[in-house]
Protein backbone atom coordinates (compact mmCIF):
# COMPACT_ATOMS: atom_id res chain seq x y z
CA UNK A 1 0.00 0.00 0.00
CA UNK A 2 1.46 3.72 -0.84
CA UNK A 3 0.37 5.06 1.75
CA UNK A 4 1.19 3.68 5.57
CA UNK A 5 -1.32 3.79 8.37
CA UNK A 6 1.34 5.57 10.40
CA UNK A 7 1.05 9.36 11.59
CA UNK A 8 2.95 11.96 9.44
CA UNK A 9 6.37 12.72 10.82
CA UNK A 10 7.37 16.30 11.59
CA UNK A 11 8.39 16.89 8.64
CA UNK A 12 6.26 15.54 6.59
CA UNK A 13 3.27 17.74 8.29
CA UNK A 14 5.62 20.61 7.51
CA UNK A 15 5.62 19.35 3.88
CA UNK A 16 2.29 18.72 3.45
CA UNK A 17 0.67 22.45 4.77
CA UNK A 18 3.54 23.72 2.20
CA UNK A 19 2.25 21.88 -0.60
CA UNK A 20 -1.21 23.28 0.26
CA UNK A 21 0.22 26.79 0.32
CA UNK A 22 1.61 25.83 -3.19
CA UNK A 23 -1.80 24.48 -4.45
CA UNK A 24 -3.31 27.27 -3.37
CA UNK A 25 -1.02 30.09 -4.76
CA UNK A 26 -1.18 28.31 -7.73
CA UNK A 27 -4.66 30.08 -8.36
CA UNK A 28 -2.81 33.38 -8.64
CA UNK A 29 -0.47 32.03 -11.26
CA UNK A 30 -3.26 30.34 -13.37
CA UNK A 31 -4.01 26.87 -13.01
CA UNK A 32 -2.66 25.43 -16.04
CA UNK A 33 0.69 27.29 -15.56
CA UNK A 34 1.14 25.97 -12.35
CA UNK A 35 0.36 22.71 -13.07
CA UNK A 36 3.27 22.95 -15.55
CA UNK A 37 5.32 24.12 -13.30
CA UNK A 38 4.77 21.76 -9.98
CA UNK A 39 3.50 19.15 -12.44
CA UNK A 40 5.76 16.39 -13.87
CA UNK A 41 6.51 18.25 -17.19
CA UNK A 42 9.56 20.25 -16.27
CA UNK A 43 12.96 18.82 -14.83
CA UNK A 44 11.45 15.19 -15.63
CA UNK A 45 9.04 15.30 -12.39
CA UNK A 46 12.02 16.21 -10.01
CA UNK A 47 10.05 19.20 -8.78
CA UNK A 48 6.59 17.03 -8.46
CA UNK A 49 8.72 14.17 -6.15
CA UNK A 50 10.16 16.91 -4.09
CA UNK A 51 7.34 18.65 -3.06
CA UNK A 52 4.94 15.68 -3.45
CA UNK A 53 6.17 12.90 -1.96
CA UNK A 54 4.62 9.54 -2.85
CA UNK A 55 4.42 9.14 1.21
CA UNK A 56 1.82 12.41 0.69
CA UNK A 57 -0.38 11.97 -2.26
CA UNK A 58 -2.57 9.78 -0.69
CA UNK A 59 -3.87 12.90 2.23
CA UNK A 60 -3.29 15.63 -0.81
CA UNK A 61 -5.54 13.19 -2.72
CA UNK A 62 -8.59 12.85 -0.60
CA UNK A 63 -8.41 16.58 -0.03
CA UNK A 64 -9.05 17.53 -3.42
CA UNK A 65 -11.48 14.63 -3.55
CA UNK A 66 -13.21 16.16 -0.83
CA UNK A 67 -12.45 19.76 -2.60
CA UNK A 68 -14.51 18.76 -4.92
CA UNK A 69 -17.35 17.28 -3.67
CA UNK A 70 -17.70 20.60 -1.90
CA UNK A 71 -17.33 22.69 -4.93
CA UNK A 72 -20.08 20.63 -6.43
CA UNK A 73 -22.81 21.26 -3.16
CA UNK A 74 -22.17 24.63 -3.32
CA UNK A 75 -23.03 24.67 -7.36
CA UNK A 76 -26.22 22.60 -6.30
CA UNK A 77 -27.16 24.49 -3.68
CA UNK A 78 -26.64 27.79 -5.62
CA UNK A 79 -28.62 26.36 -8.83
CA UNK A 80 -31.47 28.52 -9.19
CA UNK A 81 -34.60 25.59 -10.31
CA UNK A 82 -36.74 28.43 -11.76
CA UNK A 83 -34.39 28.79 -14.61
CA UNK A 84 -34.61 25.21 -15.68
CA UNK A 85 -38.45 24.31 -15.04
CA UNK A 86 -40.82 23.25 -17.82
CA UNK A 87 -37.00 22.71 -19.88
CA UNK A 88 -36.88 19.03 -19.05
CA UNK A 89 -36.65 17.35 -22.33
CA UNK A 90 -33.82 20.00 -23.50
CA UNK A 91 -32.07 19.25 -20.23
CA UNK A 92 -31.83 15.48 -21.22
CA UNK A 93 -31.28 16.04 -24.67
CA UNK A 94 -28.66 18.21 -23.73
CA UNK A 95 -27.57 15.37 -21.12
CA UNK A 96 -27.64 12.47 -24.18
CA UNK A 97 -25.62 14.95 -26.26
CA UNK A 98 -23.03 15.54 -23.37
CA UNK A 99 -22.57 11.29 -23.38
CA UNK A 100 -22.22 11.08 -27.09
CA UNK A 101 -19.54 13.82 -28.00
CA UNK A 102 -17.22 13.05 -24.99
CA UNK A 103 -17.40 9.08 -25.39
CA UNK A 104 -16.91 9.14 -29.82
CA UNK A 105 -13.72 11.04 -29.95
CA UNK A 106 -12.88 9.23 -26.31
CA UNK A 107 -13.07 5.61 -27.84
CA UNK A 108 -10.86 6.77 -31.00
CA UNK A 109 -8.72 8.69 -28.83
CA UNK A 110 -8.18 5.20 -26.20
CA UNK A 111 -7.63 3.07 -29.34
CA UNK A 112 -4.81 5.31 -31.03
CA UNK A 113 -3.26 5.56 -27.17
CA UNK A 114 -3.10 1.91 -26.92
CA UNK A 115 -2.04 0.70 -30.51
CA UNK A 116 0.70 3.36 -29.41
CA UNK A 117 1.45 1.79 -26.32
CA UNK A 118 1.30 -1.96 -27.09
CA UNK A 119 -1.60 -2.44 -24.58
CA UNK A 120 -2.90 -5.75 -24.89
CA UNK A 121 -6.87 -4.87 -24.27
CA UNK A 122 -7.93 -2.13 -26.79
CA UNK A 123 -11.45 -1.90 -25.86
CA UNK A 124 -11.44 -1.99 -21.97
CA UNK A 125 -8.64 0.67 -22.28
CA UNK A 126 -10.59 2.84 -25.32
CA UNK A 127 -13.88 2.82 -23.00
CA UNK A 128 -11.66 3.87 -19.87
CA UNK A 129 -10.19 6.65 -21.55
CA UNK A 130 -13.66 8.25 -22.83
CA UNK A 131 -15.63 7.36 -19.96
CA UNK A 132 -12.83 9.51 -17.98
CA UNK A 133 -13.31 12.34 -21.05
CA UNK A 134 -16.82 12.09 -20.06
CA UNK A 135 -17.23 12.27 -16.51
CA UNK A 136 -14.91 15.48 -15.97
CA UNK A 137 -16.39 17.31 -17.94
CA UNK A 138 -19.03 18.29 -14.86
CA UNK A 139 -17.01 19.83 -12.39
CA UNK A 140 -14.72 21.37 -15.57
CA UNK A 141 -18.20 22.79 -16.66
CA UNK A 142 -19.89 23.96 -12.96
CA UNK A 143 -16.35 25.43 -12.80
CA UNK A 144 -16.73 27.40 -15.63
CA UNK A 145 -19.68 28.48 -15.53
CA UNK A 146 -19.25 29.73 -11.33
CA UNK A 147 -16.24 31.68 -12.44
CA UNK A 148 -18.03 33.56 -14.94
CA UNK A 149 -20.98 34.02 -13.09
CA UNK A 150 -23.20 32.46 -15.92
CA UNK A 151 -24.46 29.47 -13.32
CA UNK A 152 -27.16 32.17 -12.59
CA UNK A 153 -28.49 32.45 -16.39
CA UNK A 154 -30.95 30.24 -18.25
CA UNK A 155 -28.30 28.75 -20.27
CA UNK A 156 -26.31 28.14 -17.60
CA UNK A 157 -28.78 26.94 -15.43
CA UNK A 158 -29.97 24.22 -18.18
CA UNK A 159 -26.23 22.92 -18.97
CA UNK A 160 -25.54 22.80 -14.91
CA UNK A 161 -29.10 20.27 -15.22
CA UNK A 162 -28.46 18.93 -18.21
CA UNK A 163 -24.69 18.09 -17.00
CA UNK A 164 -26.28 16.36 -13.69
CA UNK A 165 -29.33 14.42 -14.92
CA UNK A 166 -26.21 11.84 -16.45
CA UNK A 167 -24.28 12.07 -14.08
CA UNK A 168 -26.79 10.93 -11.71
CA UNK A 169 -27.71 8.38 -14.40
CA UNK A 170 -24.36 7.21 -14.57
CA UNK A 171 -23.36 7.32 -11.15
Amino acid sequence: MLWERRPLTDQEVQLFLADLASILLARLLGEIIAGILLGPTLFHGKITVTLFPVTLRPPLSALANLGVVMFMFAVGYLLDLRLIRRRERVAASLSACSIILPLSPGIELGAWLASRHHAHRVLPFALFVSTAMSVTTFPLLARILTDRGMHRTRIGGLALASAANWLSRTG
